[in-house]
């Protein structure tokens, strides 16, 4: 009876830990798909309106305004509204097809406006598109890059890299912006009227920070509230 146990115990033994060498030896992408793939995600989670998987990337950024909300991924977007206390999905908004487009990398949200950055667009010169809510479905406009003749668009400005909306006005980030004069890094503001958007200003780090042929990062992050604009600059000096 004992060498009965013995023998049990040897092959529950030797079935755990071939069950423990498979799960070791399985390749970790499809191990964390499958166990992706049993999760039951809330309806109110931001997590439905496309194709979960790899390089996805959803929620790599975010923004809110009132009862809307912005999801971005790579190459795309999600848009959210609150009804009944739930967040519900309404809207996949995406580059022209068959365009290989980092949409999505930052996004912001005013009243009936989204821009989404897109900061590897065109080999790193970037851009930023504007979707407008019509009659209830957000529609894409035509996208948005340094335009005047003195800032025209350089591949790898990253321009796009941070966007946030105010109203009328968009700041947008292009910390790779290389002037080939003084400074690398700029802030390129665009102000809409009559449904155009222009662009109206370009922001560069103060004098002290000037002639810096190394990038510093300005433009790494923005933010805009009216008359007032925030500009990050994580790099310079090492310290920021």
């Amino acid at each position: 009876m004992a060498r009965s146990i013995a023998a049990v115990r040897r092959t529950l033994f030797m079935v755990t830990l071939t069950t423990l060498i498979a799960a070791v030896s399985a390749p970790p992408d499809r191990a964390f798909a499958q166990q992706c793939s049993a999760i039951d995600y809330p309806n109110d989670t931001f997590q439905g309106g496309f194709t979960q998987g790899w390089g996805k990337q959803y929620g790599r950024s975010v923004d809110i305004d009132g009862t809307v909300a912005v999801v971005g991924g790579a190459g795309h977007a999600g848009v959210y509204e609150l009804r009944d206390n739930r967040w519900v999905f309404v809207q996949n908004l995406l580059p022209p097809d068959n365009l290989l487009s980092s949409l999505g990398f930052s996004v912001s949200v005013s009243g009936s406006t989204i821009a989404i950055g897109d900061p590897s667009l065109d080999s790193g010169t970037g851009a930023v598109w504007i979707f407008e809510r019509t009659s209830g479905v957000w529609m894409r406009q035509p996208m948005l890059q340094p335009s005047t003749s003195s800032y025209p668009r350089r591949r790898g400005s990253r321009f796009g890299f941070a966007v946030d909306l105010s109203g009328d006005r968009l700041l947008v980030g292009a910390p790779g912006y290389d002037d080939q004069q003084s400074t690398i890094g700029y802030a390129f503001l665009f102000e809409r009227s009559g449904g155009t958007w222009n662009e109206k200003a370009q922001m560069i780090p103060s004098t002290s920070h000037l002639n810096r042929l190394t990038p510093t990062g300005f433009g790494y992050s923005v933010g805009i509230d009216g008359e007032l604009a925030a500009i990050g600059m994580p790099f310079d000096l090492g310290q920021g």
